[in-house]
């Protein structure tokens, strides 16, 4: 199976680098709705079967651009949601990150912000949430979600420390690709935006 991941397009909260708070009704912007559909003509290509989509709001437009123009299902996965950042959703990410970088390694994997979530427990959520896609008979599927849970998912398609997390950053509308097969995951190009070239408009 052809695991294509997708960032959701980009929302004015993005715009403004700030965190989006859980649940949060913000849209794609006129790029955001760009970005996603210069997928379109890639996942064509690939023959994308079905979408799976997170819950909120940008992704399930993002994903439900992808669905009406291949003309495929959309499956909506709670687990698929970004980190829940509890009280510090008002923060933007350079405020969290000069808290997080004086943390050890496994402080940062077991802190919990709070009334939030750990990266650990995202980490678990997202395992039984790719079970749940790899164990589908599709041989290519789209997975829309977000930023932070692509992070999540790094270490676990590359098979590596989770230190390596920190080395990824995901654009709006960037395409990563793992092939799995044997219950193995291969990397076939991680953040790739050479298709968003015409979409900043």
């Amino acid at each position: 199976m052809r695991l294509i991941f997708i960032r959701h397009g980009e929302t004015q909260i993005n715009v403004e680098g700030k965190m989006h708070i859980k649940g949060s009704s913000s849209e794609l912007t006129k790029i955001g709705i760009n970005q996603i559909l210069s997928t379109i003509a890639f996942l064509n290509k690939n023959n994308v079967e079905k979408v799976y989509s997170s819950p909120t709001k940008r992704t399930y437009q993002s994903a439900k651009l992808i669905s009406e123009k291949l003309n495929i299902s959309l499956d909506v996965l709670d687990d698929l949601k970004e980190r829940d950042w509890g009280n510090w959703e008002t923060k933007t990410w350079n405020e969290i990150s000069i808290v997080l970088d004086k943390m050890s390694l496994n402080e940062r994997y077991e802190f919990i912000p709070p009334h939030g979530e750990s990266w650990k427990q995202m980490e678990e959520r997202l395992k039984v949430t790719l079970k749940k896609v790899t164990d589908g008979s599709e041989k290519c599927v789209c997975i829309v979600t977000h930023m932070g849970a692509l992070r999540g998912l790094i270490p676990i398609l590359k098979n590596q420390d989770k230190s390596v997390s920190l080395n990824f950053s995901f654009d709006n509308g960037s395409i990563t690709i793992f092939d799995f097969k044997d219950n193995k995951y291969r990397e076939i190009i991680i953040n790739d935006t050479s298709h968003l070239n015409n979409s900043k408009h």
